[in-house]
């Protein structure tokens, strides 16, 4: 599975207030060596936080991807900025609880509902020549984040999977994995 994708993203966080989130991720998605002109997607997400107290801001938004089973997919949940060193972000798909004793460093613990949809390639199956592959996998881990400087950082994450699946929910077989160990390294650099 392979993807060659753009990420833009638009969001405001001034300090009291959460505005909108959007991100658009377009590109190819699809398995093996097999790029056709049905592998192009442009998977969106929408989110933006409601203020309920002083630290507590709310989270509602969705997720909207036409190659997935269910296309449009709810994000929800809240952030609450316990104080200066502790956050917690309870919000699916991606919770996390952060401790950041710096502004250069941040320890956290994390769940994640991850996955994607790839277009396969020719096969002599039937049920999976050129079909849809829903990709999931549920995970949970600890990690460290180190900003190197402003706009660049470094993340690293170490967990357990507990369960992938492979869903060709159109048409083809639906195949579950048993759990296993993950480790992902993550660079992010901000341009604007």
């Amino acid at each position: 599975m392979t993807s060659v994708e753009a990420e833009v993203a638009v969001s405001y966080w001034d300090g009291d207030e959460f505005f909108p989130l959007i991100k658009i991720e377009p590109g190819v998605f699809y398995t093996r060596d097999y790029i056709t002109e049905n592998s192009f997607d442009i998977p969106i997400r929408v989110a933006f936080g409601l203020k309920v107290q002083k630290d507590v801001h709310l989270v509602l938004g969705f997720s909207a991807d036409y190659f997935q089973e269910i296309p449009i997919f709810p994000v929800a949940g809240f952030n609450w900025q316990i104080n200066d060193k502790l956050n917690l972000r309870a919000v699916f798909p991606e919770p996390r609880f952060s401790y950041t004793p710096n502004d250069s460093v941040e320890f956290f613990l994390a769940g994640q509902y991850a996955g994607g949809t790839y277009r396969n390639g020719p096969t002599n199956d039937t049920r999976t020549n050129e079909a849809l592959l829903e990709y999931t996998e549920i995970r949970t881990g600890t990690g460290i984040n180190y900003t190197v400087k402003k706009g660049v950082s470094i993340e690293a994450t170490a967990g357990w999977t507990f369960q992938r699946e492979f869903n060709y929910f159109r048409i083809g077989p639906d195949i579950k994995t048993r759990g296993s160990p993950y480790i992902r390294l993550e660079t992010t650099i901000h341009f604007f």
